[in-house]
């Protein structure tokens, strides 16, 4: 019976196997593009063998999911800042729109660290599969979840109009995303981003405003 030092050992190797693949899918899908990367281009990169991705993996399209869903498990962390919790919530109009610029500002720099990968996913995700598409839709839709839990949570304080909470949260999700795509696309320069974030959301708050404001 293995001793739990060499169990230890070999899930670290297996560890460090899996993400040498992934990685190593990272670097080929940049490369070459979804469509047009074989499992053999990321073994050949990893210096592994076949057998060795299919215990890890069932296909290439697996890979390019679990690399799109560290990545958007982050990005959710950071947007939703950490948690949801009603006692970290805003308590006022001034509180709630900095909290909204400082939540997309936050998630600026992890898509700057992954911005192939992201230009990647924009590009090849819609391409694969109907179900690949729901997953990127469903993805847009947590985003607007989050953006809307704070809404709802702003309407009952009373420190922003009513309003079709739903909509308008995926309208301010929707022109950040158009924004980033702009930006990744070289429209933007990395520091003119960081304004339009700012600005945007200083244009959607005048729309908020209560009258009483």
């Amino acid at each position: 019976m293995p001793s739990e030092k060499r169990k230890k050992l070999d899930e670290e190797k297996k560890i460090k196997t899996k993400n040498n693949l992934i990685n190593s899918a990272i670097e080929i899908f940049i490369k070459k593009g979804y469509h047009q990367t074989n499992i053999s281009d990321i073994v050949a990169f990893a210096n592994l063998g076949q057998g060795t991705f299919y215990r890890n993996f069932r296909s290439k399209r697996e890979v390019f999911e679990e690399i799109l869903k560290k990545m958007i498990q982050e990005l959710i962390f950071e947007f939703s800042d950490g948690n949801l919790n009603i006692n970290n919530m805003p308590k006022s109009f001034d509180e709630y729109k900095d909290k909204s610029i400082k939540s997309f500002l936050k998630i600026i720099p992890i898509i700057k660290k992954n911005k192939k990968i992201v230009i990647l996913f924009f590009r090849d995700a819609p391409t694969i599969d109907k179900e690949f598409e729901q997953e990127i839709n469903d993805i847009f839709e947590q985003f607007s979840s989050i953006a809307q839990y704070y809404l709802d949570h702003a309407i009952k304080q009373k420190f922003i109009r009513n309003c079709n909470s739903s909509l308008v949260a995926e309208s301010i999700v929707g022109m950040g995303i158009q924004h980033i795509k702009n930006w990744l696309h070289g429209k933007y320069s990395d520091s003119e981003i960081e304004k339009i974030v700012i600005e945007t959301n200083n244009l959607i708050f005048l729309g908020l405003l209560t009258p009483s404001v």
